[in-house]
């Protein structure tokens, strides 16, 4: 059998995640801080997921995450963000009539969204936002 062909077998890479369990943004950063610093071959460094739970909205969690990995020997994989439901098993909801679709108003659709996603009310700066768009889509609809 002379017939021999090389095959290039890919390396297993591992995936760590950090921290272990959802938490608070600034103490995935606290965890982040502790990983140490690693010099290597960028192509063949581990995985990261990082797993937030943060309160509410926030913007610039990838920033902050990549600026905690400067200097660690990691590929960002993933930010696993995950949000305190407000709603409990008991509360889920049914589905509504075609009558009571066309009573909700969008703001009342936004108050239900938010509390169900982050499990606070909305900030007044957002509402005030939502609330300027309302008003210039109505405008133009008129």
């Amino acid at each position: 059998m002379t017939n021999l062909k090389s095959i290039e077998v890919p390396v297993a890479v591992p995936l760590y995640r950090v921290p272990p369990v959802h938490c608070a943004i600034h103490e995935a950063l606290d965890a982040l801080a502790q990983l140490p610093a690693h010099e290597g071959d960028k192509n063949t460094a581990p995985y990261l997921e990082v797993r937030v739970q943060p309160e509410g909205p926030e913007p610039g969690i990838r920033h902050k995450i990549e600026n905690a990995l400067v200097g660690k020997n990691l590929r960002l994989a993933k930010i696993d963000v995950r949000y305190r439901s407000a709603s409990s098993p008991s509360e889920q909801q049914h589905a509504l009539s075609p009558a009571q679709l066309n009573e909700l108003q969008p703001l009342d659709i936004l108050h239900q969204v938010y509390q169900k996603k982050y499990g606070s009310p909305i900030p007044e700066d957002l509402l005030k936002l939502f609330q300027h768009v309302a008003q210039q889509v109505n405008e133009i609809e008129i």
